[in-house]
């Protein structure tokens, strides 16, 4: 039976070494592997594990250990990738093929909007969140590029075509605001 955990309190690889020798010594593990980035450790077992004895075994050098809970943000949807791969794509098409047109342009921005607000939404909760808490990684930095490159495109387009007056604008990425979140979902 294998059993994914989540295990707080590892900062290095010795962490990570000494996790892994204290599980593998505990009663009925055959097996573990831990993973300091995501935290947590896959445990292979003959039987179902007791967390509170782990849990004092770990406790011990100042880590704990619970069994992981699966979140709809930690697992990808299939309709999260496939919604923005149709959009990104969509959005790909009309800024080569029809790139100065204005009506191309529009619909680039809704639809960059409905990618980034829909299927790619939680890098953005998560980024912010994180930004706020002063903790930087993936999420704020794909937050971040996304978040700019969005508006630089928003900030042309209005100024270029309604406040100048020119009939399309040449400097829109919003292929790039949309396609950045939809690679690393995939």
């Amino acid at each position: 039976m294998t059993t994914e955990l989540s295990i707080s309190g590892m900062t290095c690889a010795a962490c990570v070494h000494n996790v892994e020798s204290l599980l593998a010594d505990a009663k009925g593990i055959k097996k573990v592997e831990v993973n300091l980035l995501l935290h947590s450790a896959l445990v292979e077992s003959n039987e179902t594990l007791d967390i509170e004895s782990i849990n004092q075994v770990l406790k011990d050098f100042g880590y704990s250990a619970s069994i992981k809970q699966s979140t709809i943000e930690e697992s990808i949807a299939p309709w999260k990738l496939s919604s923005s791969l149709l959009l990104s794509g969509c959005i790909m098409l009309l800024s080569m093929i029809w790139m100065h047109q204005l009506l191309s342009q529009i619909t680039q921005c809704i639809l960059t909007i409905l990618c980034l607000s829909i299927p790619c939404r939680h890098y953005f909760e998560l980024g912010f969140n994180k930004m706020r808490k002063r903790i930087l990684d993936m999420d704020t930095l794909i937050a971040l590029g996304s978040s700019i490159t969005f508006s630089y495109s928003l900030y042309h387009l209005t100024y270029d075509v309604f406040i100048m007056g020119q009939s399309h604008s040449m400097k829109l990425y919003f292929e790039s605001a949309a396609l950045i979140p939809t690679f690393v979902l995939s």
